[in-house]
């Protein structure tokens, strides 16, 4: 799916710009560090990219060629990437305002423009009912869009006001513990929030890449001022808001940011064109660039990129992945598969995946007497080692629910970052 997502960018950036810049961004998309990083992802990732560009791609062609067809493409994969990932939301604002920026210049199709645009994003609402009809027929309840990424705002709009998460897992639903305090992560100093979200911006663009895509929006700015680039900059400004909000709340990595680099190759790719045509401008006077020069200077500094790049090439969130599975295995080789596990950890579903096990959500007291899990994982970090360690003796003492806590030489090698309680009559 990594593979196959050069061809939907090299699509769109040729028909915004021109061949050779298409040619350029994808060359520059196959050796971007952090994309080769996260491209074995299956799963999710590259199959984002995939549709995220597909859906730039059929929208363009639409709002230009005014079919049909291409409306309704373009709204199936918007449907697909929007359920990929949540950032696929933000690609309503090209969908909506590029058709709004050709209104004026089709007089007599501005109807089937305005009706091609509400069917696209007709897509979405029409997909989940057939879906809910069809394959999830038999379910309990209809699945919707997903609703987390609200309650992050909601709880993002109230956190200077309610207590910290995890103190409030705690405190309320157990004997008190700790006074409730403001949440550090809720009302962290705006300046300091931002330094960290920029530092993970840096690290999905890399510096080279960066660099050059800084280099092509200062060569090339009036084009960047024109109101189809306008768009998909406003696109990555909301979509930085949304991430703020959500960081506010939990912990992302650098994925979340991965869409804006993806809307920045062309001006990569400009930028990487402009160093060697600089380089051929400056010294035509003293040297002759026959077609094999010039072929050594851009192959020896696309070469250069790489290289320089390479250093970056490598899957930050890679080892805490590893821990999950390490911990998911222990799980059911200990205990056995088709347990149910609890847990504050998130990405939970990768434990629970290779545990073979059912999540049954968040170690609240409530939940925890309902469902009565086998497992329970609870984060120890500095900020809530204390509350967690007291609130495990808690459940250890519960009536009816005889957890134990497992001693830390005993589990995978996690060292102290994580607690873990067992209900079961096995002794390890």
């Amino acid at each position: 799916m990594a593979s196959l997502a050069v061809l939907p960018l090299f699509g769109w950036v040729r028909r915004q710009f021109d061949d050779q810049v298409a040619f350029a961004a994808c060359l520059l998309y196959a050796l971007q560090p952090k994309l080769v990083a996260f491209s074995p992802l299956i799963i999710r990732d590259p199959t984002f990219w995939f549709l995220f560009n597909l859906t730039l791609y059929l929208t363009w062609r639409a709002a230009i060629e005014i079919r049909w067809r291409l409306f309704v493409a373009a709204g199936a994969a918007l449907t697909l990437t929007v359920h990929t990932r949540s950032e696929g939301w933000i690609l309503l604002v090209p969908v909506v305002l590029w058709a709004a920026f050709r209104l004026p210049a089709v007089a007599g199709s501005r109807v089937r423009l305005v009706m091609g645009t509400v069917a696209c994003v007709a897509m979405i609402p029409i997909s989940v009912t057939l879906v809910n009809l069809t394959w999830l027929r038999d379910s309990p309840r209809w699945e919707m869009i997903r609703s987390s990424h609200v309650d992050y705002a909601r709880r993002w709009s109230h956190s200077f006001h309610e207590p910290d998460p995890d103190q409030a897992a705690v405190a309320g639903r157990a004997p008190q513990i700790d006074p409730p305090r403001a949440s550090t992560r809720g009302t962290l100093a705006g300046f300091t929030l931002t330094r960290k979200l920029a530092v993970r911006f840096v690290k999905a663009y890399t510096y080279v890449y960066g660099l050059l895509a800084l280099l092509g929006l200062w060569r090339w700015w009036r084009v960047y001022l024109r109101r189809d680039h306008q768009t998909l900059l406003l696109m990555s400004v909301l979509l930085m808001g949304a991430i703020w909000i959500q960081y506010s709340q939990t912990e992302i990595d650098i994925r979340y940011f991965l869409p804006i680099v993806l809307v920045s190759f062309p001006w990569m790719a400009l930028g990487l064109l402009w160093v060697p045509d600089r380089i051929v401008r400056l010294t035509q006077r003293n040297l002759t660039w026959s077609p094999k020069r010039r072929f050594v200077l851009v192959t020896g500094w696309l070469v250069l990129v790489a290289v320089v790049g390479s250093f970056s090439m490598k899957l930050s969130a890679g080892p805490l992945m590893h821990r999950r599975a390490e911990l998911g295995n222990w799980i059911r080789q200990r205990l056995g598969p088709k347990q149910r596990i609890a847990g504050s950890l998130k990405a939970l579903g990768l434990v629970g995946y290779y545990a073979q096990g059912h999540l049954v959500g968040d170690p609240l007291l409530p939940v925890i007497r309902r469902w009565k899990p086998q497992v329970i994982v609870l984060r120890n970090n500095r900020r809530n080692r204390n509350s967690w360690a007291a609130y495990s003796e808690i459940l250890e003492q519960e009536p009816g629910l005889r957890y134990r806590r497992i001693p830390q030489d005993q589990l995978p090698p996690w060292g102290e970052e994580i607690l873990v309680l067992v209900r079961s009559e096995k002794r390890f």
